[in-house]
């Protein structure tokens, strides 16, 4: 199930860790060259960052869709889609 966060009373992210679609077609679990055949190259490849003890993750920005794409492991494991300001 999608969190919402909110700040003054306005949806600001919706974050998606099990399911999230966009053009009809599951972001999450893809390879990085499946995703990169959907949306194209990211705008920016953040800095992997330990989530926990085991779990290196790395963020692919894409401002123009406004979503951030988690990778671990070399598979999509979340989607942040984010206000703009």
């Amino acid at each position: 199930m999608p969190e919402c966060y909110i700040e003054d009373g306005v949806v600001v992210c919706i974050a998606c860790f099990t399911e999230c679609f966009l053009f009809g077609k599951p972001l999450i679990g893809l390879a990085e060259d499946e995703l990169i055949s959907l949306l194209g190259q990211p705008d920016e490849i953040g800095e992997s960052l330990w989530v926990s003890e085991e779990r290196l993750q790395t963020p692919y920005e894409y401002f123009s869709f406004g979503i951030q794409i988690w990778f671990e492991n070399e598979k999509t494991v979340s989607a942040f889609c984010n206000a703009e300001d």
